[in-house]
């Protein structure tokens, strides 16, 4: 797989606080094509102690040219658009009618509002909001995600699991992702090594479609058998939000990367072809989905503040597909990310 040529980074943009209004009127993010991938005739899988199916899976029509390079780049363009809304929904002036008007502009199908009760959400504080939006940006992707049969591919992949919850604050029944524990692991770990090698920033635009393949040079990290803790950083680097920290461009090819390394931990043999088709299937759900639950800036400020979500354990490979080692969630894991 042929490595990304190196991408320049500019000077990091002074934010402006966003107004309430403005926010509230803005239009919806940009829609992005749905993207699927075929992959041929797949042999039988092999046989795993841990009773799962670690083969290929077969999933819809073949990929477009020009379909990666659309996809992620919107998911780009949405990460911000969401951080600015979440910012805003924070203010404490911000009039409950606007919120409530948001909630009505990104529930594109209209499901979602039908699980809301509209007058407790008008009385909910910035805190309050900004836990409701969690949920309710959530299901309002999933539902969108299995009408586009975006899910078909993570759910036979195990990369979630789609749960039913009750009673979110006003939301009176939502889906929610589970994510798996390897995946998030992965995550957490390309996240760590890309601290220690040097903080975000803001990133240009792709030049080519190689500059949105996965770093090839945090693979080794992946299956290092001990974490390696990050240092430098304090909480006050993430005062600014985690976009300041990490470019959402570099946030988006770490996920790429974790999702190669968990493709590959699930079929050693998987062809090439088929993961580069499979990256450009899986990326852009994981992380938009791992962008609207926080997990993305659980799994940072975890690393930051020195208290991870999740921890490497050594084992003999049975169940981890030959890593020699799996994850589980920390106290604070379990409370953000479980």
């Amino acid at each position: 797989m042929a490595k990304g040529k190196k991408v320049g980074r500019t000077a990091k943009a002074k934010k402006k606080k966003p107004s309430p209004k403005a926010k509230a009127k803005r239009k919806a993010p940009v829609k992005r094509k749905a993207v699927t991938v075929v992959a041929p005739g797949p042999p039988a899988p092999e046989p795993c102690s841990c009773g799962h199916d670690h083969g290929p899976v077969e999933m819809g029509p073949a990929l477009q040219e020009g379909d990666w390079r659309s996809a992620f780049g919107d998911v780009v363009d949405f990460l911000r658009y969401m951080d600015d809304i979440v910012r805003a929904i924070g203010q404490d002036d911000i009039p409950p009618e606007e919120f409530i008007t948001l909630l009505k502009d990104l529930d594109e199908l209209g499901v979602t509002m039908k699980s809301l009760d509209v007058e407790k959400a008008k009385g909910l504080g910035p805190d309050g909001r900004k836990e409701l939006f969690k949920y309710f940006i959530s299901d309002v992707f999933i539902k969108k995600m299995r009408i586009q049969r975006e899910l078909d591919a993570l759910e036979a992949f195990e990369v979630l699991k789609v749960q039913e919850l009750e009673d979110r604050g006003p939301l009176a029944i939502c889906d929610y992702p589970l994510m798996s524990r390897m995946l998030l692991g992965l995550v957490q770990t390309v996240i760590a090594a890309h601290l220690l090698r040097a903080r975000g920033g803001t990133v240009e635009s792709p030049d080519s479609e190689d500059d949105l393949m996965p770093d090839p040079a945090l693979l080794d990290s992946l299956w290092a058998e001990e974490d390696k803790p990050v240092l430098g950083f304090t909480e006050e680097d993430l005062a600014e939000g985690l976009w300041n920290l990490i470019s959402p461009f570099d946030m988006l090819k770490l996920t790429s990367t974790a999702v190669m390394a968990y493709l590959t931990w699930r079929d050693p043999k998987m062809a090439e072809d088929i993961m580069v088709e499979g990256l450009a299937t899986l990326t852009p759900p994981v992380f938009i989905l791992m962008a609207c639950t926080d997990a993305l800036d659980a799994l940072t400020r975890g690393l930051v503040t020195g208290r991870p979500m999740l921890r490497k354990v050594q084992d003999d490979g049975t169940c981890s597909k030959g890593a020699r080692f799996h994850f589980v969630l920390t106290e604070e894991g379990q409370k953000k990310l479980a």
